[in-house]
């Protein structure tokens, strides 16, 4: 934090425009944790980080040149009020710590966690929903993953789809043309209220435990995302939550979407200490060692199903079933259907 202070003062200088800094809140979404844990993440990330910068950097400067990014998925009507929620919440810190209000920059970008590597081709329909709430949601920056991502290097076609998603949405469906669209909408207001609520009393428990660092460095925060994403993982498991494609409709006999052939990666250059050193000739002293704590670590909410489906496919011969349905086709079909289904998955 004093090496990045002391260089966001040089670029601060020499870039006034610039945004330095970026609270990103994606890890706790992609690691399996509710919306509520994401945006108590968000602001105790970003009050834990002026509280660390004030020192080099004003904290009303470090407010100006931040970035707040938060995960969308399928859920459009959750992303729209979590991205109303996150501005209230943001509101609120900069009323408390005596901040000049200023609307936060704000960036959607499309969950890794709803993607799946079967029937990868409905991963389109769950990135135009997530683009649609960061749209309508009122996210100034959007950014959506090719839908192939899960396969491995996305290619020309992956790639294409991602950035139409948004171009269409913006030129075609002329989502940005209404400032605010849900805004007095009851469902959203209401579930936006809901969202801040659950998130604001999150937050207050991780100052209670010393703030965003200590809370992570005690491994408590990690363990309200590990009971909510366990929680998940059986309604998933049961079929209560459906994964499209995976565990609710699965289609065993796709056409496997398109992957690059892995690129020859070069790695960039890093920032020495010699480096750092030339460019901030006044840079402090560090004062404190770095600081560990377990990892958020990321997952995909059809893994388990996906498991399944591989060892399946390893299998010498697929495994077959043979469905004896009885009666006339209208007392039958329904239950055949959730048989299909069923054993399919």
């Amino acid at each position: 934090f004093a090496e990045a202070g002391a260089l966001a003062k040089v670029l601060a200088a020499k870039y006034p425009a610039a945004n330095l800094f970026r609270i990103d809140a994606r890890a706790v979404h992609e690691a399996g944790g509710s919306e509520a844990l994401e945006l108590a993440a968000l602001i105790a990330s970003a009050v834990d980080t002026l509280r660390r910068l004030a020192p080099h950097i004003g904290a009303a400067d470090v407010a100006a040149k931040t970035i707040f990014c938060l995960a969308l998925d399928a859920n459009y009507g959750i992303g729209v009020a979590k991205l109303r929620a996150a501005r209230r919440l943001w509101a609120r810190i900069e009323e408390a710590l005596g901040l000049t209000s200023k609307p936060m920059r704000l960036q959607g970008y499309s969950s890794a966690r709803m993607l799946t590597r079967y029937d990868a081709w409905t991963n389109m329909l769950r990135n135009t929903a997530a683009a649609f709430a960061g749209a309508v949601g009122g996210a100034d920056i959007l950014t959506i993953r090719a839908f192939n991502e899960p396969l491995g290097t996305p290619e020309e076609l992956g790639r294409r789809i991602a950035r139409n998603t948004q171009l269409i949405a913006m030129e075609e469906s002329q989502l940005g043309r209404v400032a605010d669209p849900t805004g007095g909408a009851w469902f959203t207001e209401t579930f936006a209220n809901e969202l801040a609520e659950a998130a604001w009393a999150e937050f207050q428990k991780i100052e209670g435990e010393g703030g965003y660092a200590a809370s992570l460095m005690s491994g408590a925060f990690q363990g309200r995302v590990k009971a909510t994403r366990d929680a998940r993982a059986k309604d998933i498991a049961k079929r209560k939550i459906p994964v499209t494609g995976v565990s609710e409709f699965p289609l065993l006999e796709e056409i496997a979407a398109p992957v690059a052939d892995q690129p020859h990666l070069r790695s960039g250059a890093e920032l020495t200490d010699e480096a750092l050193q030339a460019l901030v000739p006044d840079l402090p002293p560090a004062t404190e060692t770095d600081a560990t704590a377990e990892a958020l670590e990321p997952i995909h909410l059809s893994a388990d199903f996906e498991t399944l489906r591989d060892k399946a496919a390893a299998a010498p011969k697929p495994p077959a079933i043979f469905l004896a349905t009885l009666g006339p086709l209208a007392e039958y079909t329904a239950r055949a259907d959730f048989a299909r289904n069923l054993f399919a998955a």
